[in-house]
This record gives structure tokens, C-alpha cells and sequence, in this order.
């Protein structure tokens, strides 16, 4: 999982689309920032993994990864 965003960077701009519209059921957007997202269900634990670094520690990303049933604030 530690290769998932250069490999993803390296994605040309309809991949990226392809795999976005996929995995996500729902993103979030704040001043033009995108603030968190709702992953389908198959693919909730592999964002989850991807936001957490290999020791452990979670990754500096302020997006957050929201369950099914979890509401938006």
C-alpha cells in the first residue's frame, strides 16, 4: 500500500477517473478542497489502509474516510 499514490500519480487522467468512480460513493468538497469521502463497501478497508503509513501512524492527510452508515458533519 505504500506505492498506491505514486502508482495512482502515474495514472492517466481517465484511470484515475475510471478507479475514482469505482471505489468512491461519495466525496465531500469544502472551499474547493476535498474534505472526505464515502468508499463503496468492498473498498472501505483498502482506503482506510492506504491512509496509514507502514509503522502505523496515520497518514497527515486531513481527508477523512467515512463508513456506510457514518454521516457527514
Amino acid at each position: 500500500m505504500t506505492d498506491f499514490g505514486r502508482v495512482l500519480a502515474k495514472a492517466s487522467p481517465l484511470d484515475r477517473k475510471r478507479f475514482f468512480r469505482t471505489v468512491l460513493e461519495d466525496v465531500y468538497v469544502e472551499n474547493r478542497k476535498i474534505v472526505a469521502i464515502r468508499p463503496k463497501p468492498n473498498y472501505y478497508d483498502l482506503l482506510c489502509m492506504s491512509a496509514v503509513r507502514p509503522n502505523g501512524d496515520p497518514s497527515p492527510s486531513t481527508i477523512r474516510v467515512l463508513a456506510e452508515y457514518e454521516a457527514f458533519d
